[in-house]
């Protein structure tokens, strides 16, 4: 489904709950077959990217946050459209209003692929990407088509 504005939504907003506003971005990067590069952590598979701080553009956070996630540079391409998803954090007790800028973009130079012991890189084909990965939104973002190259 999808707003007035051509956003993306995805999950239930429930009436009375509070939603604490949570604004990111997020790399659809494919390599050579096409592939996805997706985040392995404890809680699941997740788009490389994350959230913006205060005063960032999309494109600073995308390359701050690829910098610390893979310690490596990307180019960032075309824009692949906005989504919001509302979901429940249950480990926070929080309910989320997550509001994603979703680019194509590519690895400059080869990423680290476990900088951190809980954080691997994994590759995995679109329709794997479109299955594992734990938000909606980021999912549909990998659905979207590709540039043409």
């Amino acid at each position: 489904m999808s707003n007035s504005s051509g956003i993306s939504i995805f999950g239930d907003k429930l009436a009375g709950q509070i939603y604490l506003e949570r604004p990111g971005v997020y790399a659809v990067i494919r390599d050579a077959r096409q592939r996805i590069a997706t985040w392995r952590v404890a809680t699941g598979f997740f788009l490389p990217g994350g959230g913006s701080e205060p005063g960032e553009t999309p494109q600073v956070t995308l390359h701050r946050d690829l910098r610390e996630e893979c310690g490596c540079a990307i180019r960032i391409g075309r824009e692949l459209g906005k989504a919001i998803e509302y979901m429940y954090a249950r480990d926070e007790g929080v309910y989320y209003q997550i509001y994603s800028t979703f680019f194509e973009a590519m690895f400059i130079e080869s990423p680290v692929e476990r900088l951190e012991d809980d954080n691997t890189l994994v590759w995995l084909s679109a329709s794997e990407a479109t299955r594992q990965l734990q938000r909606q939104s980021q999912a549909w973002a990998v659905q979207q088509p590709v540039a043409e190259r």
